[in-house]
């Protein structure tokens, strides 16, 4: 029964290498348990009962702290290195109308996120990017 371990924990490690989501890897760890059940002969149903055991304690205990830590779902962008700079208004930002603001020579849609009406010249501060529209504050708010 030990072969039949093994295999299980290459299959595992190799279909998470496949899919990378993060749910075979904790099977591969239930099936090196019940291998080393399997050393010191230990009953087939105990073996089983305890791989579905730990692979579902590894699943549920680690799997939100490992998505958490590794957040692979988030890919950054160049587009996040703008967060935080000052731009300069090139149209005006009224209430909930768009206007425009010019960064590193490009020139952007923009939203006032305090709903400030922000004229040409003024300073802002970008705070957010939704889609392809900045959401600004004036400089000093």
């Amino acid at each position: 029964m030990i072969w039949i371990w093994a295999a299980l924990i290459v299959i595992f490690v190799v279909g998470e290498i496949v899919m990378t989501n993060l749910i075979c890897i904790w099977f591969a760890g239930g099936a090196f348990v019940a291998m080393l059940l399997d050393l010191f002969h230990v009953s087939m149903l105990t073996q089983i009962i305890v791989f579905l055991i730990v692979s579902l304690v590894l699943l549920l205990a680690t799997r939100p702290l490992a998505k958490k830590k590794l957040d692979y779902k988030k890919q950054k962008t160049n587009l996040d290195a703008i967060v935080g700079k000052e731009a300069i208004v090139t149209e005006e930002i009224r209430d909930q109308e768009a206007g425009a603001v010019k960064i590193e020579g490009k020139v952007w849609t923009a939203k006032s996120e305090s709903g400030d009406i922000l004229t040409p010249g003024d300073t802002v501060i970008i705070d957010e990017i939704r889609g392809v529209t900045l959401f600004v504050t004036r400089k000093g708010n």
